[in-house]
């Protein structure tokens, strides 16, 4: 029998198992297909605010990244559900896996799944040429041209947050009061006084 490392290999339940396979990946890429959508939507409000949130913007593209090779790796991998359903008695009348299965669901003969699917589901975050790609089609999409000033031919994810992109004093909208001429100490209130630069 085909898969004796499968102990109780049984073509009656293995058969509406895959099936049930196919539906639940069906179900899960519908479900991201959809979040994708509210996603790109949230991301090119981001980047349409005055001044643009930027990083955040980034940060979702990443995450909308993520989804997308989620739904990519699921659609492969639902393949293979069909493929296994369909061949089903090949499968159950052979002593050897028959080669074009083993290519489907193997790699290689050492039993490594598909290396594009351990690819998509990786916790490897995207390239920031990914990133950018995605916000520049984004911001296409809905109708304005994003052009950031990053250095994306040298590879690698992008870098961590620094906050630039974040107002001063977000919730007041005193930020004007942070603008001082360089040099320049802030004005302070009625009775205050520097002393050896303390507040006093």
């Amino acid at each position: 029998m085909v898969f004796g490392f499968l102990q109780g290999f049984s073509v009656n339940k293995l058969k509406p198992n895959l099936k049930m396979a196919v539906h639940r990946f069906q179900i899960s890429s519908n479900k991201k297909t959809n979040l994708i959508k509210a996603q790109k939507k949230e991301i090119a409000k981001l980047l349409q605010e005055r001044p643009p949130k930027e990083e955040k913007a980034r940060i979702r593209a990443e995450g909308l990244i993520r989804e997308d090779s989620n739904i990519e790796a699921y659609e492969i991998l639902e393949l293979m559900c069909d493929l296994l359903h369909e061949r089903m008695r090949l499968i159950e009348t052979t002593k050897e896996c028959p080669g074009d299965l083993k290519s489907t669901a193997m790699a290689n003969t050492n039993g490594v799944l598909n290396e594009r699917v351990v690819l998509k589901l990786s916790v490897q975050p995207p390239s920031a040429f990914q990133v950018i790609s995605y916000l520049r089609v984004i911001a296409d999409e809905h109708g304005f041209e994003y052009d950031p000033d990053v250095d994306i031919t040298a590879g690698g994810a992008m870098a961590a947050p620094t906050g630039f992109s974040v107002p001063v004093a977000p919730g007041s909208g005193y930020g004007q009061i942070y603008a001082q001429p360089e040099g320049q100490a802030p004005e302070l209130p009625s009775g205050w006084t520097y002393e050896a630069g303390l507040l006093a």
